[in-house]
């Protein structure tokens, strides 16, 4: 049997944390198979600590060096993400075939919240990842 070691007894090694996340999508088809789609997305931000890599403090803290949390996670939450991504098709039919044209925008609201960024304590609030800009697709299709 092991017993429990905690090299940070400020900050519990079980935490509670919540995130959440909302999403809401439709499509409507107006005259002459034309339509138009919504989705929209908001999500929440992770909670966070900065973490200390066990094995660079002098002496280690641990029999076996782990990393740990600085401050309880409750205290810091990554940016909220709010995503709007809308498509516009025409759908039109040529014997037993149907196509479709179609065309995207992602993140029309051309949102650029960090999704990702550095915890250890070196490099600290290093951004590692944005949301990607926005961006168009062309698509075709072809049923049959």
């Amino acid at each position: 049997m092991g017993y429990f070691l905690n090299p940070n007894p400020a900050v519990s090694n079980r935490q509670e944390t919540t995130v959440y996340h909302l999403a809401m999508m439709g499509r409507y088809v107006f005259p002459w198979e034309i339509g138009l789609a919504a989705n929209y997305r908001y999500q929440s931000g992770f909670p966070y600590s900065r973490i200390i890599p066990d094995a660079t403090t002098e002496p280690t803290l641990n029999a076996v060096p782990a990393p740990f949390f600085v401050e309880n996670l409750e205290n810091n939450r990554s940016d909220n993400v709010s995503l709007l991504n809308l498509r516009v098709d025409k759908a039109f039919t040529v014997g037993k075939v149907t196509f479709t044209g179609m065309f995207d925008l992602y993140n029309v609201l051309n949102t650029n919240p960090v999704t990702n960024f550095n915890l250890y304590s070196g490099g600290f609030g290093g951004i590692i990842a944005v949301l990607d800009p926005r961006v168009a697709q062309v698509g075709f299709r072809m049923e049959f």
